[in-house]
């Protein structure tokens, strides 16, 4: 799966936020059946409140607490999108994109992500690039995808900078530009994509950039690229292309343990026993 639809709480009016908020908090906690129950009674009013129902459709999706319910989370997906929560019309379109709790529907994908990009939700824009870009459940336009990733990262949905800067950087549809790829990739990292951030570092190895290699690779650690942890403790343990530093060394490897990775668990034990502080 190429997406992974994340819980984002959203109210339609101020006046409905308090109940979402609330399950917020409790899902926070880890108490799922208190979010359920306050996402649920909100959802069921006779004024429907369709934040709500998608809200809860995303706990349903993605097994909060071993909730899951496909089927549920399909309903209440399709409630919403009806109901003009054009975010739901971008999570239907990950289910159909995906098969998840569905049969697998390119077409009923690309529909979807379409309705929510013509309402300016714009990771529904990505998403529809995306699909003009590898020519699923629509004819391949690179012109079409490039537009709407300029259209979404123009409006700050950074993960569309990235497949922008990839565009460039791998010429589909645009004469390569590796500067223009950097532009992107900058502009997305700068906005903490690590995804963006790890581009960077492979653009400034080829390019022997030193100084933007490490602070790109440290910035993509930050943000959670265990790999980039562990390639940066390894660096400052063997010196390669950077002044041995054992301290850093154990830095970097207790952030790629904190991001669970036992690999960097064990080299931070070997470090931390050795004495380096």
């Amino acid at each position: 799966m190429k997406k992974l639809i994340t819980l984002l709480f959203m109210s339609l009016n101020l006046a409905l936020a308090n109940p979402i908020q609330e399950a917020q908090k409790a899902l926070e906690v880890g108490d799922t059946q208190t979010a359920i129950s306050k996402l649920t009674k909100e959802c069921e009013k006779k004024t429907k409140n369709l934040a709500a129902c998608h809200n809860l459709g995303l706990i349903y999706l993605n097994g909060y607490g071993k909730y899951s319910n496909l089927a549920e989370a399909l309903r209440l997906f399709t409630l919403s999108c009806g109901g003009k929560t054009y975010q739901s019309c971008q999570s239907l379109g990950v289910m159909y994109e995906n098969g998840i709790g569905v049969a697998k529907d390119l077409f009923m994908a690309f529909d979807y992500y379409e309705k929510s990009c013509d309402k300016s939700f714009w990771q529904g824009c990505v998403d529809l690039a995306y699909m003009y870009e590898n020519g699923m459940g629509t004819r391949q336009d690179f012109t079409k995808a490039k537009e709407l990733y300029e259209k979404a990262c123009k409006n700050k949905e950074y993960s569309a900078c990235v497949n922008l800067g990839l565009i460039y950087q791998n010429a589909k549809g645009v004469k390569k530009d590796l500067k223009k790829a950097e532009e992107f990739f900058k502009m997305a990292c700068d906005n903490k994509n690590a995804t963006s951030c790890h581009n960077l570092s492979v653009l400034y190895l080829n390019e022997h950039n030193q100084t933007g290699l490490l602070d790109s690779l440290a910035k993509s650690c930050e943000y959670g690229m265990v790999q980039n942890c562990l390639e940066l403790g390894v660096a400052y343990t063997s010196g390669t292309n950077v002044e041995q530093n054992l301290t850093k060394a154990k830095e970097f490897f207790g952030k790629a343990c904190d991001l669970r990775d036992l690999k960097g668990c064990d080299s931070y034990k070997i470090l931390n026993e050795a004495g380096f502080k």
